[in-house]
């Protein structure tokens, strides 16, 4: 991929290649930190669609928001990881057809190089997973019967305890989080900071995200935003729940495509998170 980029922040504005952007200069991995660096990472339009729904199919990710541009930054963030977070819901979605897979790197030729780097780090082939859920509802994706990914299923205390003996019984190590309704930020990133985890990838929806920014568990957030705007009245944003008020976001870098491959052109952008307590 030969493809530039115009680099905005920091300054001086200059063209940039986009291989390896997320990898190089603006990448987040960390492994020598005692806390894990958790990171997320977003894909909407101008006016803050992610999904939308025709109200009776559900929510799905609309095929014009995807470039071949943001699908490579994906996962260069992805590579850097040896730890994703996800959530039942995604993999309802999947095993529906509603959502691509995004569970394993693609098997391309044209990301071997992504292979490459996490054998250089030491890195297993894909990150472990975390299944993030309450009800324990969810089918587990073919693909990660043989990918080597350990696979850890978290939860609360209110989760039906016939799922939680369903899931043991199968061989699955389950995470109690805590008391609350759903899974919270702070016990989980806890448990998997004694796991030795040292770079946590969130690939859930705006719910997780909610959390970990309100238990001040995320580091760094980045958002791609493609020039486009969409409306409907049924649609998903990057983030719901309560009001957060302790929460800013400082700009760490920011580019800019100016046409990809889906004929729009992007703002690429990524923020580290800053707590006031």
């Amino acid at each position: 991929m030969t493809k530039k980029v115009l680099r905005l922040y920091p300054e001086p504005s200059k063209s940039v290649p986009l291989k390896n952007l997320y990898i190089n200069d603006y990448g987040w991995h960390a492994s020598k930190t005692k806390k894990p660096k958790v990171v997320a990472n977003f894909l909407s339009s101008l006016d803050g669609r992610i999904a939308i729904s025709d109200g009776v199919t559900g929510y799905q990710l609309p095929e014009s928001l995807t470039s071949k541009v943001d699908f490579r930054l994906f996962l260069e963030l992805y590579t850097q990881a040896d730890c994703l977070i996800t959530h039942g819901a995604y993999l309802r979605s999947l095993a529906e057809g509603k959502l691509g897979n995004i569970l394993q790197l693609p098997k391309d030729k044209e990301f071997e190089d992504l292979y490459s780097w996490r054998r250089q780090k030491g890195l297993k082939p894909n990150p472990d997973l975390v299944i993030a859920s309450s009800s324990l509802n969810f089918p587990l994706h073919a693909s990660l019967k043989n990918s080597n990914q350990n696979i850890l299923i978290a939860t609360t205390e209110h989760a039906p305890k016939n799922k939680i003996k369903k899931w043991l019984d199968q061989g699955y190590e389950v995470l109690v989080t805590g008391n609350t309704k759903l899974v919270q930020g702070k016990p989980l990133i806890a448990i998997l900071t004694k796991r030795n985890y040292k770079n946590i990838y969130l690939i859930a929806g705006p719910k997780m995200l909610h959390t970990m920014l309100h238990d001040q568990q995320l580091d760094k957030l980045y958002l791609s935003h493609s020039h486009q705007i969409l409306g409907g009245e049924n649609f998903s944003t990057f983030i719901d729940g309560d009001i957060l008020s302790h929460c800013q976001l400082k700009l760490s870098s920011l580019f800019y495509d100016e046409i990809s491959d889906n004929d729009c052109g992007h703002f690429f952008g990524s923020y580290t998170c800053i707590y006031k307590n």
